[in-house]
């Protein structure tokens, strides 16, 4: 059988046909009949269990209800975090709505909040990095390396030398 779903043939209650015959049959969207497929899921299951549109579904918090969308935008959370956690990982409510993800963009967003002061400015790493040409992740790396911040926000970034012999590594560290 050809690897790829709307090639492949299947059975299902007597009939066969590939995946675009039975997402059109069943009216089940081809995307999704694919990915249960690939996640190894019968031709039965794939057909039968229900598509569930939640990110209109209202969810109830401290006496707040709200879409999973007015959650994302008023906690921060992706919307597809907050459903995997309620409906993928069973978590409550509450946990899903308040424990805050250790994803990087969060993390990102959280140093970025953090505030850096350097001969009397005060600005966050975002704004330094706009501020001084050097990225925000190198600031953040100097800082994480206990850098004291007007080390780490004057010390020009060194460059590679062009034209130089492959190998030979890093400009001079005179800067």
């Amino acid at each position: 059988m050809a690897s790829e779903g709307f090639m492949e043939k299947y059975e299902y209650n007597g009939e066969a046909g590939d995946l675009r015959y039975f997402s059109q049959k069943y009216g089940i969207e081809y995307s999704v009949l694919s990915s249960r497929i690939q996640k190894k899921w019968s031709i039965e299951r794939a057909l039968t269990t229900p598509v569930v549109r939640r990110k209109k579904e209202k969810l109830t918090y401290n006496g707040k209800t709200m879409s999973i969308s007015e959650w994302s935008r008023e906690t921060g959370i992706s919307e597809n975090l907050i459903t995997t956690r309620i409906y993928g990982r069973n978590w409550d409510i509450e946990r899903a709505l308040t424990e805050q993800p250790k994803t990087r963009n969060k993390i990102w967003t959280a140093k970025n909040e953090v505030l850096i002061t350097c001969d009397g400015e005060t600005h966050n790493l975002l704004e330094w990095s706009r501020i001084t040409g050097i990225s925000r992740h190198t600031l953040h790396a100097r800082l994480s390396y206990g850098w004291p911040p007007e080390k780490a926000l004057k010390t020009p970034v060194r460059g590679y030398r062009q034209g130089s012999e492959a190998g030979s590594g890093p400009a001079d560290n005179k800067a």
